[in-house]
């Protein structure tokens, strides 16, 4: 049992590593010796616990995916009001810039999506996660009366989803014009227009 915990332990190390060698080199350009520089171990450490480093970097994006979606949960469900909810909800999902680690390893994994099956169906996931965060809070604000949608409970929180993907894009691009004040403000403008609602940061 202790042997099992100890594995468990170190292999939550290494993602840990390799989710800061991401941030740093990008995941096409990962090696082992990038990931056990950033973990203090021996390459051939890394190469005992993960022999396939493509599968390293899938737990590292899953440990990643799973923290970004689970605060954003928990921080939702804590604000019982939706109109304050939603608003919450938008921030948490907005970059903070060009350097925000959490948003490098999402737009990362999104772009190995494109050649993994494996990624694809993880960045998938997590798309579907925040959409179903969006839709509850959208359906708690209708069936309260704070929300009269503009459209579909569905539509809204995919293009709500859409939007914060694209900011994240831009940001992680370097445009000097678009920073996290500007992204913020399109997603609430679209949230304004959708729920009629005059929704202030």
């Amino acid at each position: 049992m202790a042997r099992k915990k100890d594995q468990t332990a170190r292999r939550e190390q290494l993602t840990e590593a390799a989710q800061r060698a991401i941030v740093r080199h990008g995941a096409a350009s990962v090696r082992v010796e990038d990931v056990a520089h950033e973990a203090g171990v021996s390459p051939n450490t890394v190469r005992y616990y993960y022999s396939d480093v493509d599968e390293l970097l899938h737990d590292a994006h899953r440990q990643a995916i799973q923290r970004f979606y689970t605060n954003r949960m928990v921080q939702a469900r804590a604000i019982p009001d939706p109109v304050e909810r939603l608003v919450a909800t938008i921030d948490s999902g907005v970059a903070s810039g060009p350097d925000d680690p959490e948003t490098r390893l999402l737009w990362e994994g999104t772009q190995r999506a494109g050649g993994s099956e494996l990624f694809s169906v993880l960045m998938t996931t997590l798309y579907k996660q925040q959409e179903l965060l969006y839709e509850n809070i959208l359906e708690l604000g209708v069936a309260a009366g704070a929300f009269t949608l503009k459209a579909d409970v569905r539509t809204v929180a995919q293009t709500l989803v859409a939007l914060e993907d694209i900011c994240g894009i831009r940001m992680m691009q370097n445009d000097p014009t678009f920073d996290r004040a500007v992204a913020k403000g399109m997603v609430l403008a679209y949230a304004r227009l959708v729920t009629g609602l005059d929704l202030r940061e």
